[in-house]
């Protein structure tokens, strides 16, 4: 409106000029109607959005450098994938209850591990309706009473899942292990000392290496120890049961020290050596310690898994165990850092018999993957 204010006062002021203007050719509609122009517009629109779309998605795939499939994890690391465990996916429920003795990181542990895979957790429909909960096989729990904490609760389904695959994962550590000895590699008649590690911390080794310690004790492989032997961050497992015991530490600091173990509540075969009383790295490193504990291991137990800290800080683990699993988070550990604690820790050749990929992503609908595919 202030433009065309202008325009007239201008008009208005130079009269003359105004009036001697000629038109020399006057407007005109288009001679062709511009539909089609429009049509054209609007299709290609999308569609070159589209393909940009596509082109970035395609870019950034480019540029990823996560180890997210078991192609990549092979090709990278030039190591067998055993096991590619899938994401849980978490709903959440108004409470969740807490036993008593047990801490919340621990029943989410329990809970990621599978529904089989600890009592920490309610697994049974007679358990649960104990704790508070009502539900069909422990689906869709939900609590009677106001109880304690809240607490996420993964998808049972996906959990069962990831529970059968952590029970072909137990087996292909046995035949990996079975083939070794048969070549030689190891020497028969003795149990086997089976290290669990990962590049990083926050990974999932823990909860890998009891489900994997349960799975072994659940498939009748003679007695099963699992060993919480990080002094980085050690996992707690066995909780209160081992809590003012001495612990794989202190047997290492003092050699004529008899840890006492804790067994599974459930499973008499599965017991349970904790961290002790005062953990310290640099005892690691002190080889004849730990070669005389692994000798009294296998000859006690059949199968002992030892939940390790990170590749650096591995000490003589690494050299004196029989096996080593490394555990790869899929959604944020890059290759470079896999290659990096690699080369830092200088694993001996033919210790690390696979990876195992965790929280690997499913770009598919679960629905979907399970009804169609």
């Amino acid at each position: 409106q202030k433009r065309l204010d202008q325009i007239d006062l201008y008009l208005k002021v130079n009269p003359t000029e105004a009036e001697s203007r000629v038109i020399t050719q006057s407007p005109a509609k288009p001679l062709k109607p511009e539909t089609k122009k429009l049509l054209l517009v609007r299709l290609l629109g999308p569609l070159g959005g589209l393909l940009l779309g596509l082109a970035l998605a395609g870019l950034r795939e480019m540029l990823d450098r996560r180890l997210q499939s078991p192609d990549d994890a092979s090709r990278s690391l030039g190591l067998e994938v055993l096991a590619a465990l899938p994401e849980l996916p978490q709903r959440m429920l108004p409470v969740r209850p807490v036993r008593p003795g047990r801490s919340s990181r621990d029943v989410a542990a329990a809970d990621a591990a599978g529904p089989d895979s600890s009592t920490l957790g309610p697994t049974t429909t007679a358990e649960a309706a104990a704790l508070g909960y009502s539900g069909a096989r422990g689906r869709a729990l939900r609590p009677r009473t106001v109880l304690r904490e809240l607490m996420p609760v993964v998808d049972t389904r996906v959990a069962s899942d990831r529970s059968l695959l952590m029970h072909r994962l137990a087996q292909r550590v046995r035949e990996t292990l079975a083939e070794r000895c048969v070549r030689g590699q190891l020497p028969q008649g003795l149990g086997r000392v089976l290290v669990v590690t990962s590049s990083r911390g926050g990974e999932g080794k823990s909860v890998i290496a009891r489900a994997l310690a349960r799975r072994l004790a659940l498939q009748g492989r003679g007695n099963v120890l699992l060993v919480d032997g990080s002094a980085e961050a050690p996992a707690g497992h066995g909780g209160e049961r081992v809590r003012g015991r001495p612990g794989f530490f202190d047997i290492l600091r003092e050699r004529d020290v008899m840890a006492e173990v804790a067994s599974s509540r459930d499973l008499p075969r599965l017991q349970t050596l904790g961290t002790g009383f005062e953990p310290e790295a640099s005892l690691l490193y002190h080889e004849a310690a730990v070669r005389e504990l692994f000798d009294k291991m296998r000859e006690r137990y059949d199968w002992t898994i030892v939940d390790a800290g990170t590749l650096p800080r591995l000490g003589a683990l690494s050299a004196l165990c029989d096996g080593m699993l490394l555990v790869v988070d899929a959604q944020r550990t890059r290759r470079e850092v896999v290659h990096g604690a690699l080369a830092t820790a200088r694993v001996p050749a033919g210790k690390l018999i696979g990876t195992v990929l965790n929280r690997r992503p499913q770009y598919v609908p679960g629905w979907l993957y399970r009804g169609l595919l």
